[in-house]
């Protein structure tokens, strides 16, 4: 995988039709929060991946905190969108994490979830292509023109 890919988790898409997420702008709100290498290695097929609430894979055993990160993670304004057949979920950037002596070295992962969802259900994973240190240099998130995902 590439640095900045942005995978969905198979178990977000049965969600969707499940109704357990408002992706709309008012619905619900969507985080993006970072893990340590330590944690689990997230993939497309992670069994219902959660953070910190119930599911089969908790993704937030290791999460990346400390300095400009909290564990909890960062909000995502998002949209929703449809153009004809293709549906676009789209956020503003997060602003650039400044390095920081307190910050995290060891960041692997950004996990998408919906945190108003008491299980904390996730949607979808960031592979940051490599460990990141938070103390030794700047982080920001910068997404797509064309939107952080789509489903067609």
């Amino acid at each position: 995988m590439a640095q900045g890919d942005i995978v969905v988790f198979n178990s977000f898409k049965l969600e969707l039709g499940s109704q357990f997420h408002d992706l709309l702008a008012a619905g619900d709100v969507i985080k993006l929060a970072f893990t340590t290498s330590s944690g689990t290695t997230p993939t497309a097929t992670t069994a219902l991946p959660h953070w910190g609430g119930t599911g089969t894979t908790n993704l937030n055993a290791a999460p990346a905190e400390g300095g400009n990160y909290t564990a909890d993670g960062h909000d995502i304004v998002n949209t929703w969108t449809a153009s004809g057949a293709t549906m676009k979920f789209d956020g503003t950037d997060l602003a650039t994490f400044d390095k920081n002596a307190s910050n995290p070295s060891d960041i692997r992962w950004g996990i998408f979830y919906n945190s108003t969802d008491a299980s904390k259900r996730c949607i979808a994973f960031l592979d940051l292509g490599a460990v990141v240190d938070g103390t030794a240099g700047d982080l920001t998130i910068t997404f797509n023109a064309s939107g952080i995902f789509t489903l067609a």
